[in-house]
């Protein structure tokens, strides 16, 4: 974040700009609710998919959540702009039991979507080394004349 930004924020009631977090997971941990308001996204949304694993209520960007099959209302509220964010926040932040949905669908679906055992399924149903090393297994057929 631009230092000019940070500045503007630290400015406003109720804010702390934190900068560099040495360690992300007890972050998450501290946190009811996490806003990921990225709109240029590059790779794999590793923070999303962090928070997910560790059952939080998330407030995201269409852009962040583009191609991770995640609701709207289901396992995340994806929202655009910055008064949308600040609405979903204040939302999750006054519904606990809002927060405790949103988290065990993000929860459920890093597990079935994006956990160690997931991609596992996926390489073992997916890989041509996989469907390979299958046939290679298999009895070459007979050719009859």
């Amino acid at each position: 974040m631009p230092e000019s930004d940070a500045s503007k924020l630290r400015q406003l009631r109720g804010v702390e700009v934190l900068g560099r977090v040495e360690d992300s997971g007890a972050f998450m941990d501290d946190c009811s609710v996490l806003a990921l308001p990225i709109f240029l996204r590059g790779g794999v949304p590793l923070k999303l998919i962090e928070a997910m694993a560790r059952g939080k209520a998330i407030v995201a960007s269409p852009e962040l959540t583009a191609g991770t099959n995640l609701r709207d209302g289901e396992t995340v509220l994806i929202r655009s702009s910055a008064e949308e964010f600040a609405g979903a926040i204040v939302a999750l932040l006054k519904d606990a039991d809002l927060r405790r949905r949103l988290g065990t669908n993000a929860r459920a679906t890093f597990v079935r979507d994006f956990s160690l055992a997931a991609a596992e399924a996926s390489l073992r149903r997916e890989s041509v080394l996989m469907a390979s090393r299958s046939r290679a297994a298999q009895p070459a057929p007979t050719v009859r004349p």
